[in-house]
């Protein structure tokens, strides 16, 4: 898993300077995944990504459905069965069942809780950053919870 200080200080650096970014954020699993909850990538408007949720198949299609999300200025939950059924190439065949969180992040206000976060880590305190996303006409919260 990347580093959370380093992943959050590029999300800020890429708000302030007005480049839309996404932050993906493996919220749950269930069974045999590549990750566990709290991983996290950021995927800028141009495509550079920072972190990782799984690598392969698995984070391309993540990337791919993501920008599509980005691009539309929505955040949104991605529900990936991990086996034969997704048709992918490479089919990962790990069995399980992985949720990633997409928030776009397009304006300097939005990143404020990722702000917070920094202040916090750098003086060793847990950061609770909340991660909203609309699933099916619902607004979904979770929170991330990343220990200094």
């Amino acid at each position: 898993m990347s580093d959370p200080l380093q992943l959050f200080e590029s999300l800020v650096k890429r708000v302030d300077a007005r480049t839309p970014c996404a932050l993906c954020t493996v919220v749950r699993t269930h069974g045999s995944t590549p990750q566990t909850a709290g991983a996290m990538l950021l995927l800028d408007a141009e495509g550079q990504t920072e972190g990782t949720v799984g690598g392969g198949s698995l984070e391309a299609e993540v990337c791919r459905r993501a920008m599509g999300l980005l691009r539309s200025r929505s955040s949104g939950l991605l529900t990936f069965l991990l086996d034969h059924s997704d048709g992918w190439d490479d089919g990962p065949i790990c069995g399980g069942r992985l949720d990633v969180a997409v928030v776009s992040l397009n304006e300097g206000s939005r990143a404020d809780p990722f702000r917070e976060a920094i202040g916090r880590i750098r003086r060793q305190e847990t950061a609770r950053i909340p991660l909203r996303v609309c699933h099916e006409g619902k607004v979904l919260e979770y929170r991330l919870n990343v220990e200094p």
